[in-house]
């Protein structure tokens, strides 16, 4: 029963990367006990009622937080708790129920009966007359000490800056916003130039950090630690703005932090053309055949945000016409993995020059989604979260297998980079250990000798077009950073929120022009599977088909 308590508490804290190895909530227990002796010196009931339910409420928003995002309520909070997102967190409703019910309860109890409950001890210790003054006024010391320790250890208060800093961004023009990040002479979409080499394939990792490559876990990730010994293989650190999944994709293609204020990634619905200069933008005016793969492409705005930044294809459940077995976030890796594979397949065939990236989610927080079909592949193991990152690992060999019979591997790039750090308890690594993520890939053409200037998650997209030995007139924004980058994050949240938002919401009132033929026009033609959803009912057991979205995108792209 202990060791349970134990397990789940081990969620809310631990090895953090962003509290210096604080217990994030035993530092939420100690606000609720210092709160709870200010809150007996409280006579009025109603207005200790009031406060008391006010702080109890802020108390459980702060162990959600923690439980979803390791850190306090902040941007990557409010991220996770789109109502958009709702069908895709079912799997964790127990427990945050659980942890809501618990924690409000228990803080209102402390701090409304604080008054009786510390009455009851003084009589027990038989505290009476004069004695209890001095008692009350060492509770104040004592409160206001451990509300000062607690303040000071955890980032409570920059967490919470960082949500009232983006929530309360004034707008202002794209070219206005870039004058006041010193990055005037920044190059937009149109006027980028840039020229194919190799091919191009991105495979994001869900939740598989640096840490899951030592031990005791190297067992679990045989080709990882191969790659990263024969490959070439670079540190990263991740930043505020890019650790969630759907964040650290959009700063892999753009290279800045997805800050997008209250309308998050809702953003990208109503965006039709990006003054953001990103990867794809790279990648695509050097022609490359861009697609990508996932479980379910719709999470989080994610399949919104790919097409506007100038993707050809993106493909997940909806594209198999067969029915699978599916979890939360779609399909499993295996689904998706083939449904690449058979992609590059006909991409290979054109001899067209391809960018494929693809994102795994079977290791997904609190402990994978387990797929039975893989114990024919890796050994069966107890723990399903272990048992899928095996899988995830046979992922891995079986793709560089696939392009190397094939014959495009000498010529293609592979980049292999974790989207985020593992969410959840992290009870389970090393504390001495250092949380981080990486990018391995085949290419020589990274400089891995630069200890002066460690990376980031701001820095990818550079890699990569770097790896690449892609020529382009390009620029990101960490080209523009002098020093700490996480600082300059941290100092200029407002401004980095201000260019995402003018750079994503100046669409074209005309969405689409019947007598314009486009560029993709012989390819779509000859793609037998495309086609446009024109009546209600129901299409792959979804009731609602997207009709006049999906008419409006297709006559976009020239059909």
């Amino acid at each position: 029963m202990l060791d349970s308590i134990t397990n789940f508490l081990s969620y809310f804290g631990g090895n953090s990367p962003y509290l210096d190895d604080a217990d994030n909530i035993f530092l939420i227990i100690i606000l609720i006990f210092s709160l709870t002796l200010i809150f007996s010196l409280i006579k009025n009931k109603s207005l200790r009622l009031v406060l008391s339910l006010s702080l109890s409420l802020f108390f459980t928003l702060q162990s959600i937080s923690l439980y979803f995002t390791r850190s306090f309520v902040g941007y990557s909070f409010f991220v996770h708790l789109n109502l958009e997102n709702k069908t895709n967190v079912s799997y964790v409703i127990w427990p945050i129920f659980f942890t809501s019910i618990t924690v409000f309860f228990t803080s209102l109890f402390l701090l409304f009966y604080s008054r009786n409950i510390l009455l009851w001890i003084s009589k027990k210790v038989k505290l009476i007359g004069v004695y209890i003054k001095w008692v009350r006024l060492g509770m104040v010391i004592i409160s206001l000490t451990l509300i000062f320790y607690f303040f000071n250890k955890s980032s409570i208060i920059s967490d919470s800056n960082t949500l009232f800093s983006i929530a309360y961004t004034n707008s202002k023009p794209f070219q206005e916003t870039l004058i006041s990040l010193n990055m005037t002479d920044y190059v937009v979409p149109e006027n980028v130039k840039s020229i194919a080499t190799k091919n191009l394939v991105v495979i994001s990792l869900e939740s598989l950090e640096s840490s899951f490559l030592k031990e005791p876990f190297k067992h679990l990730t045989p080709e990882l630690s191969r790659l990263k010994e024969e490959w070439t293989y670079i540190p990263i650190k991740q930043n505020i703005g890019s650790d969630w999944t759907s964040g650290s994709i959009y700063t892999m293609l753009t290279g800045i932090p997805a800050f997008f204020g209250v309308q998050a990634n809702t953003i990208f619905k109503s965006s039709k053309e990006s003054y953001i200069t990103s990867l794809s933008t790279v990648l695509s005016e050097a022609n490359y055949e861009l697609a990508y793969f996932c479980g379910d492409a719709n999470f989080s705005g994610m399949k919104d945000m790919l097409y506007t930044l100038d993707f050809d294809k993106v493909m997940d459940y909806t594209s198999i016409n067969y029915p699978v077995e599916t979890t939360p976030f779609g399909l499993h890796d295996k689904d998706v993995f083939d449904l690449a594979k058979k992609e590059l397949k006909g991409l290979i065939e054109t001899k067209k020059t391809f960018g494929v990236f693809i994102s795994t989610t079977d290791t997904h927080f609190p402990n994978g989604f387990y797929d039975y079909r893989m114990e024919a592949f890796v050994e069966k193991r107890d723990d399903p979260l272990e048992f899928m990152i095996s899988a995830t690992d046979y992922h891995i060999s079986d793709i560089v297998s696939f392009l190397e019979n094939e014959g495009v591997l000498e010529n293609t790039v592979v980049i292999i980079i974790p989207d985020h750090l593992k969410m959840g308890d992290d009870q389970i690594f090393d504390k001495k250990s250092k949380r981080e993520l990486y990018l391995i890939t085949n290419s020589k053409k990274l400089n891995v000798e630069k200890p002066h200037d460690p990376k980031i998650q701001l820095d990818i997209p550079l890699m990569i077009i770097e790896s690449l030995e892609i020529e382009s007139n390009a620029k990101f924004l960490s080209q523009y950073i002098t020093g700490d980058k996480v600082e300059f994050i941290k100092n200029n949240i407002a401004e980095l929120t201000a260019l995402n938002t003018s750079g994503f919401l100046r669409a074209k009132p005309n969405m689409f022009e019947l007598n314009k033929i486009s560029k993709h026009y012989d390819f779509y033609i000859s793609d037998t599977l495309r086609f446009i959803a024109h009546a209600g009912g129901l299409i792959n057991g979804k009731k609602y088909t997207n009709s006049l979205e999906a008419l409006n995108a297709s006559y976009n792209k020239g059909f």
